[in-house]
């Protein structure tokens, strides 16, 4: 639990809290922890129920799933957005455009909508990179913003200065 700190070092508010800011390592690793999780989960859940994602039976428990995972999935990308310094409204507006592109992508190629599909497998695409590239790749605020403290903490007096500087 030591790597998952997001500011107040607690699992329970880096999954569930929207206050505070989250480094780079921390929003991968809550990510990639997610994503693992919602696979067993709902790989698990079709096995006790011997159901195929396809069938259209298994879309409520695919939504369940989905409802379940937004939250913590909120929480770690507005605390990213926070670092960067976006609003919570802009962080929730851009998950919630990435969770229902993909219901999306689900429900029309469930029932073989090729054109639906690609529309919504396109702003899927394109959300995705963004994320990827703003939230994921690029460094957040140095020093302390509206949402708080840098998550990296006060720099050490003059360690990195010139190396800094070199990438300004």
């Amino acid at each position: 639990m030591a790597f998952l700190t997001i500011r107040t070092g607690s699992l329970t508010h880096a999954l569930f809290g929207f206050k505070g800011r989250a480094k780079r390592l921390d929003y991968w690793l809550a990510a990639i922890g997610l994503a693992v999780a919602r696979v067993v989960v709902l790989t698990t859940a079709l096995g006790f129920t011997h159901m195929q994602m396809s069938e259209p039976e298994a879309l409520p428990l695919r939504l369940a799933l989905d409802a379940a995972f937004f939250w913590p999935s909120a929480a770690i990308v507005i605390k990213r957005g926070h670092d960067r310094n976006r609003s919570t409204l802009y962080s929730t507006v851009l998950v919630g455009v990435l969770y229902a592109s993909g219901v999306a992508f689900g429900l029309v190629m469930d029932a073989q909508n090729t054109l639906g599909g690609a529309v919504s497998m396109l702003l899927l695409l394109v959300g995705s990179l963004y994320m990827l590239i703003d939230y994921g790749l690029l460094d957040g605020t140095r020093g302390p913003n509206r949402f708080g403290p840098s998550p990296k903490g006060a720099p050490s007096e003059g360690v990195g200065e010139d190396l800094g500087a070199v990438f300004d």
